[in-house]
Formats: structure tokens, sequence, C-alpha cells
């Protein structure tokens, strides 16, 4: 099964693989693409193609993305459209994706999906809880994108019951996390062929 975790920002996005780009062989890799400082379209474009060639040299089986947000008195415009161009890409090469609530991956990651306050999860922590865990695995930058795309591409293989790594620490945070995201309005999670799913009735309406 070859999945992408996509953490998606027009000027920085980070992409986590569990397969190699150009071979197709399984391999663990995680990275980031992206052009700062240029004009969006150009940023978007950038990112387009980079899935691009991910999608075309080997299709994913899935891909797991964190879901867009609209913030009080925030302008998201770049966000949304770098969703949206990656998620057609996707679409038209009959990938199908996850969007993943903030919240359902700050609880996959850490445990706690408080997103204000004082409890409030942050990006460090996030990071920090990534690379303590997948680090082993994996060189991990200790970059939010490049550690939310792998926290993406773990929470899709303990989806489909090819955990990256057993679950002896905290498998009742997991468990409620992928729960969450179960149970989140909209989202689906497709069935593969030859995949193990533990879910019953996959995208069921």
């Amino acid at each position: 099964m070859r999945l992408l975790g996509l953490d998606l920002k027009p000027a920085r996005s980070g992409i986590a693989m569990n397969y190699d780009a150009d071979t197709g062989e399984e391999r663990l890799s995680v990275t980031a693409v992206g052009e700062a400082l240029t004009p969006l379209h150009t940023q978007i474009r950038v990112l387009e193609r980079a899935i691009l060639h991910r999608v075309i040299s080997h299709r994913p089986d899935v891909a797991f993305i964190e879901g867009t947000f609209s913030r009080a008195g925030g302008s998201d415009y770049g966000q949304h459209a770098a969703h949206f161009a990656v998620t057609h890409v996707l679409w038209a090469r009959g990938v199908p994706w996850v969007d993943v609530s903030p919240g359902v991956l700050k609880i996959w990651a850490t445990g706690s999906g408080s997103l204000r306050g004082d409890t409030k999860v942050t990006k460090g922590e996030v990071i920090a809880a990534v690379i303590g865990r997948y680090g082993p695995l994996l060189s991990i930058p200790a970059v939010d994108d490049e550690c939310d795309a792998v926290a993406l591409m773990s929470l899709g293989a303990y989806v489909y019951g090819h955990p990256l790594l057993p679950d002896v620490q905290a498998p009742a945070v997991r468990g409620r996390a992928a729960a969450a995201l179960r149970k989140t309005k909209g989202v689906k999670i497709p069935a593969l062929p030859g995949v193990s799913d533990p879910w019953t009735d996959p995208w069921a309406s």
C-alpha cells in the first residue's frame, strides 16, 4: 500500500511517503517543497508539479491531507487554493484522499486536540511528539510542515491496519484519534482493493 501524507501550504508544503517517488520501492521519506517569496500562482504551480510527479511515477493508493479551515478575521485564500489544486491533481488521476482536521491531527500526534487557550497544542509540541515517536524510522527535520506530513502518513497507515510502529505506549490515544477521524462529518475512508481495513462499510454516506 502506497501512502502520501500532505501538509499543504502555498509557500512550503510537507510531503511524507512510504514509497520511493522514483523507484516505487518501499521506503519512508519526508521532504518539503515550495517557493516562498514568489507570487501565489507560482507557489501553487510548484506544489502541483511536485505532487503530480509523485502521483504519475508510482500512483499512491490514498493521500491523507490536513484539511483547510478559516480563522476569524484571517485570510486563508492561499491555503484553500493549495488544497484545491492538489486535490484536483489527485482527483484527475483517480487517487482518493482523506481530509484530517487539525484537531484530529493533534490528538494523533500528542494525545490532545486542544486548539485554543492555555491548553492549546503548540507546533513545538507536535514536532517533539512526531520526532520522538517516528524519528528512529526516518530522519525528520524539526519543522512543522514535515512533522505534520509524517503524522498524516502514519495515521493513514494505522487506519488501514499497517501501523508504522506497534502501539505499546499510547494505543488508546491513537485509537481515539482514529475514531474521531471516522466520526468527522463529511470524511469518508476509501476501501482499497487488497488492503485490510478495520472499519466496516467504508465510503458509506
